[in-house]
């Protein structure tokens, strides 16, 4: 193994790991994301409740202040996700430019050691086919 095969390798390790922490973001986004809806279910069944029962405006009241500061506390969250959000997603694209800049460099390697034993092939041939003329020459001289 070359050591661009090692970093071609790395890199590729770089860019899964930091699109595993991706996913896992993600997923804490669609689970707040699920918790909010469940949250606005509630609600509507909570002021369902309040309106048939007598009294019930009172404690309606009560929940509907725990309702307001677990609202404000699922914003938090998401915006603090989507923060993180953002800056993996930098980490990825970062991951991934130096992942294609170590397949491109061994692309060219690749590219250039392919020319190379073209031209000695060709080097070759053209040494045979100079010999082949000279010793027709020579046989043609004499």
């Amino acid at each position: 193994m070359t050591v661009r095969d090692a970093l071609i390798r790395l890199s590729k390790w770089k860019v899964d790991e930091v699109r595993r922490k991706l996913s896992a973001l993600a997923s804490a986004k669609a689970e707040i994301e699920k918790e909010s809806v469940q949250l606005e279910t509630s609600v509507v069944r909570e002021q369902a409740l309040a309106a048939e029962a007598p009294g019930g405006e009172l404690l309606y009241h009560g929940f509907a202040q725990g309702v307001i500061m677990k609202r404000e506390a699922l914003c938090r969250q998401m915006d603090e996700l989507e923060g993180l959000m953002g800056q993996v997603r930098d980490q990825v694209n970062t991951a991934y430019a130096e992942l294609k800049k170590y397949e491109i460099a061994e692309e060219h390697h690749q590219e250039r050691a392919r020319q190379d034993r073209a031209r000695r092939g060709q080097m070759a041939q053209d040494e045979i086919t100079a010999s082949r003329f000279e010793r027709s020459r020579q046989r043609n001289s004499s």
